[in-house]
């Protein structure tokens, strides 16, 4: 049990654990974002079943499979490429794919234009999500890892020891 002899000291204390809890709840927000990231990094290449309300991805046109062949023979392909390995050609919106984490927020999303294409489809080209279903996905990693890290916060952790919250059991 901890004892304070003044206001100021049991202010200072309460201070201290809303920082520590805010440090928890990053780091857990950046444990996840970077689950999400490799999730949907993951997804390049192969086709997706339907998650939730993203619909399964269609199959490659032929015209799009014969130049992936040709991408392939020119040697400008991804070393993992095939010519039916959707979104992953060249490799280069698997690398675009990235997270910012900020105070209360994680951003997961890719740097390539035609990233926002191929997640939301056009009229030429159907949705082949890959960051909207790599989230829904991580739901169960995202409660583990937020919930924890808020546990953690309350009980202290990321304090400094001298004001490490100490647990009492009273009869």
């Amino acid at each position: 049990m901890m004892n304070f002899t003044s206001l100021a000291s049991f202010a200072a204390h309460l201070e201290s654990a809303a920082i520590a809890q805010a440090m928890q709840v990053q780091s857990g927000l950046d444990r996840v974002a970077e689950h999400i990231k490799k999730t949907a990094k993951g997804k390049l290449g192969e086709y997706q079943d339907a998650v939730e309300h993203f619909d399964e991805w269609a199959p490659l046109a032929d015209a799009t499979v014969q130049h992936h062949v040709q991408v392939i023979v020119d040697g400008e392909a991804a070393s993992d490429a095939g010519p039916n390995t959707p979104l992953l050609l060249t490799g280069e919106m698997r690398d675009s794919i990235g997270k910012e984490v900020h105070p209360g927020e994680a951003i997961i999303g890719s740097t390539a234009d035609e990233a926002v294409y191929q997640e939301l489809g056009t009229d030429k080209i159907p949705p082949r999500p890959f960051l909207g279903p790599a989230a829904v996905e991580s739901e169960d990693v995202i409660r583990e890892e937020i919930g924890a890290a808020c546990v953690g916060g309350l009980l202290g952790r990321g304090m400094s020891p001298g004001t490490q919250l100490t647990r009492r059991i009273v009869q």
